[in-house]
């Protein structure tokens, strides 16, 4: 949880507010993947760029109800 301030120039807090943020973890595991995905792709170039992905998003995001 978060909470944010609001000053004057003195310093004194004027207001307080709570806030919580959730996180988009698929979001941030997909954009992993991809990331793995390009590299291993550049890396790897006798490999076809649609098996390194199909490899690599394949391995956990099946956990997350994500197929491929």
């Amino acid at each position: 949880m978060q909470r944010g301030l609001e000053t004057n120039l003195q310093y004194e807090i004027l207001s307080k507010m709570d806030r919580s943020c959730v996180p988009n973890l698929t979001g941030l595991e997909v954009k992993i993947k991809l990331e793995n995905c390009n590299k291993r792709a550049t890396e790897e170039v006798p490999v076809l760029v649609h098996t390194v992905c199909k490899e690599e998003l394949s391995r956990n995001l099946r956990g997350m109800g994500i197929t491929w």
